[in-house]
């Protein structure tokens, strides 16, 4: 049995990236989230603390856009 739940470990591996790695206005950070159903995407500029753009399947024109396309 693993020593940390589900929750605690991807909070645990987010610091540990999180730590490293950091958007800048020159150089915007991409965070994808993959869900079952969904996929999440923002481009982040940390240095002013401002999400950039995000998309999300959720979003009728993209949901069209990337229907029939393979999943990998």
């Amino acid at each position: 049995m693993s020593k940390y739940s589900r929750t605690e470990s991807r909070i645990r591996r987010h610091r540990r990236v999180r730590k490293n790695i950091s958007g800048s206005a020159i150089r915007p950070r991409l965070c994808v989230f993959r869900s079952l159903a969904e996929i999440y995407v923002q481009v982040i500029d940390d240095g002013q603390g401002v999400t950039l753009a995000s998309a999300s399947t959720i979003d009728q024109d993209l949901r069209d856009k990337v229907k029939g396309l393979k999943r990998s």
